[in-house]
């Protein structure tokens, strides 16, 4: 039987086969059950620290089924994940989670595999990184980027320019509490909004 191979991630598949018309036998079991377990392994991945999901949310494994279909993309752990298969041209799209309890896990992965995942990119790979960090006090995310965050009471603005008062647009402004400290946040009508 001739194989054809793909590397399209999908569920695995289950047929069946009937046996029948036996000769001088009788059939116990006339219906057998295989399944072929898929081998490909899906085009994204999503990568965050065994210590949970931030935040607790599951709104970033929604936003990978809604981009690469209802589990058809890879969920992995920073303390696991095989970095060759990862890094491999299989893979052309991953989303490294480092915000709330990720950080220093997300930090340290960066730090062991950064020339590697640099290589990855030079070839044609797509990363997101998200950093919303609740612990340490910064990372290098390669590339030229160095993310600091040594106060986390510090006050920052930011402004949309649609909320102009020329444009006629209305801001609003708050607080919100988060699990280190208080958090301003200002925002328009039109729902643009930044939070520091």
């Amino acid at each position: 039987m001739a194989i054809k191979g793909d590397t399209t991630g999908e569920p695995d598949e289950t047929f069946f086969v009937n046996l029948s018309g036996a000769t001088n036998a009788t059939l116990a079991d006339a219906q057998g059950v295989g399944t072929i377990l898929n081998d490909d392994l899906p085009p994204g991945a999503y990568v965050r620290s065994t210590a949970g999901a931030p935040w607790s949310a599951t709104s970033n494994e929604a936003a990978m089924n809604r981009v690469f279909g209802t589990n058809n993309w890879q969920d992995l752990r920073y303390e696991t994940v095989n970095v060759g298969v990862l890094l491999s041209p299989v893979t052309r799209a991953i989303y490294m989670e480092g915000s709330d309890v990720d950080a220093t896990e997300m930090e340290n992965f960066l730090t062991a595999n950064i020339a590697a995942i640099q290589n990855w990119v030079s070839n044609g790979g797509s990363l997101f990184l998200n950093a919303a960090p609740n612990e340490d006090n910064g990372m290098s995310m390669g590339f030229g980027v160095t993310l600091l965050y040594s106060d986390p009471t510090a006050t920052g603005t930011a402004r949309s320019p649609r909320c102009s008062r020329r444009s006629g647009a209305r801001e609003s402004s708050g607080a919100t509490t988060g699990s280190s400290a208080t958090r301003s946040w200002r925002g328009c009508r039109a729902g643009y909004w930044a939070r520091a």
